[in-house]
Order: C-alpha cells, then sequence, then structure tokens
C-alpha cells in the first residue's frame, strides 16, 4: 500500500473473501509505503478495505499463483 508523502494517521486494513468472510485485520501506520503479506491467501478475487480518518476505500485485489 502507497500513501505517498501524506500521513493519514493509523489505517484500519481488511480482506474479504468473495462472499463477505473476512480473512484478515490489522492496523498499520497510514503513511509512506506498507507491505501486507497474502502470501498464504489461495488463489482467488478477495477485496481489500482500507479504512483512515479521512474515510474508506474498497478494491478488488486478484491473488494468481
Amino acid at each position: 500500500l502507497d500513501f505517498g508523502n501524506k500521513n493519514f494517521g493509523k489505517a484500519e486494513v481488511s480482506f474479504s473473501d468473495i462472499i463477505g468472510q473476512t480473512l484478515f485485520e490489522t492496523t498499520i501506520p497510514a503513511s509512506g509505503k506498507q507491505t501486507l503479506d497474502v502470501s498464504e491467501f489461495s488463489k482467488g478475487i478477495y477485496f481489500l478495505k482500507l479504512k483512515t480518518d479521512s474515510g474508506v476505500a474498497t478494491k478488488n485485489v486478484v491473488i494468481a499463483k
């Protein structure tokens, strides 16, 4: 995740599968570049939800192995 040179404080991050089951949740610093390890996830389509004080964003993530 790349927050650029802005600082949004902290971000709540979650990954959900296609049926909406939350598989992973964490809180990370919402500044600079942050890496999330999804190597344990099976291939498929997931939803990444990112929540900061500035708002909420949801993106599709495709994992292909």
